[in-house]
């Protein structure tokens, strides 16, 4: 027989028996329904992890703090410059052994000032405390001998406070500026790693690099970002002396080698400040009072608890996460127990619904033992007989499969949604790549769960010869 002949017949079984059709249908409408939520639920909370992982990865870090104060009452100039080496010694031996930590990728010492600073000046021939303030509407730049003030304009509409100030992160060229991870999740959402509108890295003292922001507040064109390269810029900014205030230079004479763009500052774990000035800063040159930062990166999510415990151990020191940890590791705790519970139970029905199946099968099969005898007397096959039997299971599979999908789509977005409401997390949402995925697997593996079955079932009447058929 043809396959559009043996396709026919199934066809014509099917009809013929509504019964056990029906019986059949709703088995398979069962098990499809169990087998696909349990695959979208599981493909749905997977892809939300990926995609926590790729789209916040530069989050992905454990940060420890580290105060000092190198100045007490007792300690002279000597003593104090021989405490910040010491302590310079230390913290690079610390961060050598940070760095040997598994799973990291790089590390980064910073420290941030933000909306003002405070330094030991001298003034008048006295030393004496000057504060330094950060507001961005009284502050000038000198590039290249040329005075350039900021569009108050600007500025008088913004609410926000860090809009309003600008901020200098201080960072320490022995280790990375930039990390592998910022630069990877840069390029995701970007096409590309290069952050820089010109220029590059700090590669010396006394250089500088300048947020795009800060050109446009400024009044400068960032099309001629370029013609910046290489100039030397003076911040000046108002200094509180004491009662009195002065316009001083907070920065003098450094030259410009990079300007930031201002993509850089949607990564998730950006600074607010996005008029900000970057300069190197060495150890030894650390203020009496000091507190600063190192960022132990990490290649993944699934990796930063345990770099956490190893840095604990290894410096004595608390050590911190990112927000984005926590709802990580919530969600990955609920996949995974959700996911077992669901598999076990769904699991257990599938099989008794499949053996259901198959017993029911059997039953009409033996029912219509005479019926296949006279297939085979007048020369059906016994592989044109297993297709028969293989069609009439898919076509009834299929016509169940559609609602059944439909059915489980329902249920997973409204497990979703609970699960929200009690967790106090973000709903997820279904993608159409997890739909698909799920309905593609839950239907693979049916279908060979099928073909499994017409086999069992066929086989009886394959060992079975046309007479002894037609006897029963």
């Amino acid at each position: 027989m043809k396959l559009n002949e043996c396709i026919g017949l199934s066809w014509y079984n099917i009809t013929t028996r509504k019964k056990t059709s029906l019986q059949i249908f709703l088995c398979f409408f069962i098990v499809g329904t169990i087998i696909t939520s349990i695959l979208l639920y599981s493909d749905t909370l997977r892809n939300e992890l990926k995609s926590i992982s790729l789209k916040n990865m530069s989050q992905s870090y454990v940060k420890i703090e580290f105060t000092n104060n190198f100045k007490d009452s007792d300690s002279d100039d000597e003593w104090t410059k021989f405490k910040k080496e010491t302590f310079a010694v230390y913290s690079e031996n610390l961060m050598e052994k940070l760095s040997s930590i598994n799973n990291i990728c790089d590390v980064q010492l910073y420290r941030n000032l933000l909306m003002s600073d405070s330094k030991n000046e001298i003034v008048n021939g006295k030393e004496t405390e000057v504060i330094y303030d950060f507001g961005l509407t009284t502050t000038k730049l000198n590039i290249g001998g040329k005075i350039y003030s900021p569009n108050t304009n600007i500025l008088m509409y913004e609410t926000d406070q860090t809009k309003k100030s600008f901020a200098v992160k201080c960072v320490n060229t022995n280790h990375s500026m930039f990390s592998d991870i910022e630069l990877s999740e840069y390029e995701l959402k970007n096409g590309n790693k290069d952050i820089f509108l010109c220029g590059g890295e700090l590669t010396g003292e006394n250089q500088i690099i300048i947020s795009e922001k800060i050109l446009k507040l400024f009044g400068i064109n960032p099309e001629d970002s370029e013609k910046l390269l290489g100039k030397k810029l003076s911040i000046i900014v108002n200094a509180y002396i004491g009662e009195n205030t002065q316009e001083m230079p907070y920065i003098k004479d450094y030259t410009i080698c990079g300007v930031l763009k201002k993509e850089y500052f949607k990564l998730s774990r950006s600074m607010t400040y996005d008029s900000l000035f970057i300069i190197p800063f060495n150890m030894e040159d650390l203020p009496d009072e000091t507190h600063f930062f190192a960022n132990l990166n990490a290649k993944n999510f699934a990796d930063i608890e345990s770099i956490k415990q190893d840095a604990e151990v290894k410096s004595g020191v608390h050590c911190e996460t990112s927000e984005m940890l926590a709802s990580y590791l919530l969600l990955e705790k609920q996949n995974i127990l959700t996911n077992n519970v669901f598999i076990i139970i769904g699991s257990i029905i599938t099989v008794a619904i499949m053996m259901f199946i198959v017993l029911l099968f059997m039953f009409t099969v033996n029912n219509k033992s005479s019926y296949f005898g006279l297939l085979k007397s007048i020369g059906m096959s016994n592989m044109n007989i297993f297709t028969v039997l293989l069609f009439e299971m898919l076509i009834i599979f299929s016509l169940s499969y559609v609602i059944s999908s439909c059915l489980s789509y329902i249920i997973v977005s409204q497990v979703l949604n609970i699960i929200a409401d009690i967790s106090g997390m973000v709903i997820i949402n279904i993608t159409f790549e997890s739909v698909v995925n799920a309905l593609l697997e839950s239907f693979s593996l049916t279908v060979v769960l099928i073909i499994i079955m017409t086999l069992v079932v066929s086989f009886n009447i394959r060992k079975t010869n046309a007479t002894d058929l037609l006897k029963v």
